[in-house]
């Protein structure tokens, strides 16, 4: 075999390797209906490179995440559930009990800019409004059981506006660039930051105190100057933000709010 065919040869097999590993990966990821006999939930299936072993969460009641180490496989990963299954069974019944406490309903307090208020609405010539402690927010006409759903979109449209034009103001304060900011319903933190610079914001900060908020953006922003969480990103989140400590542990005390089910 001459030079170029062995080139030829050895490139052709490096692009099937990675179209091998791609298909793999493209394999443990999405979700799957699963039915056993007692009951049934779906799994998403995440494959993490720096994962040492299978793991799996309860996302919410019906709904688990499955995370697949590098050399893990989705075989592995079933027959993991499978010996799983009655712990799975066991937090997804508390989680249940969780929910009905903590879901919204008119009448009942939420936490809402940081304070416990009560959920109240009004009906009104343009359909319905919410009043949240100094907030009223408009929603359209519907049925009435329908309310907590159109709420939460509103919600979602408020902060939007609201940290949107926050996080503009402070990245101009800190000298820094953002691409893009986007609002979304993360269940397990309450924002990020990618590479690009674009940083995803929780709908749920709205629920926070303000000087909360606030330092949850400026984490995210110094990301886009530091992208991990070494000694020169938290020297530069404490001269942003002295008070860090304590609204880390306010959101670490109110974690269960990414959890609370509002509909």
């Amino acid at each position: 075999m001459n030079r170029s065919a062995q080139t030829d040869f050895a490139s052709s097999a490096a692009q099937m390797r990675r179209q091998g590993v791609a298909r793999k990966l493209l394999k443990l990821q999405g979700n799957e209906p699963v039915r056993p006999h007692r009951g049934s939930y779906t799994i998403q299936y995440r494959h993490n490179r720096r994962a040492r072993h299978y793991i799996v969460r309860v996302d919410r009641p019906g709904q688990l995440t499955v995370t697949i180490p590098p050399k893990g496989t989705l075989q592995g990963a079933r027959a993991f559930v499978a010996n799983r299954e009655n712990w799975i069974r066991q937090q997804m019944g508390r989680m249940k009990i969780l929910e009905g406490e903590h879901r919204w309903q008119i009448g009942r307090q939420i936490l809402w800019r940081g304070e416990r208020v009560p959920l109240r609405v009004e009906r009104t010539t343009q359909g319905w409004r919410a009043l949240l402690g100094q907030d009223t927010i408009q929603l359209p006409w519907g049925k009435r059981e329908d309310i907590i759903t159109c709420l939460v979109r509103a919600i979602r449209r408020l902060a939007s506006e609201e940290l949107s034009l926050r996080t503009a103001q402070l990245a101009l304060e800190l000298g820094v660039e953002v691409r893009s900011v986007t609002i979304r319903d993360q269940r397990t933190r309450w924002g990020s930051c990618s590479a690009r610079r674009d940083v995803s914001l929780n709908w749920r900060l709205m629920q926070a105190p303000s000087w909360v908020s606030d330092y949850v953006i400026v984490h995210e922003l110094i990301h886009t100057r530091h992208f991990h969480h070494g000694p020169e990103y938290w020297q530069e989140v404490e001269v942003a933000f002295p008070r860090y400590h304590e609204a880390e542990l306010w959101l670490k005390r109110h974690a269960v709010l990414l959890r609370e089910p509002s509909q």
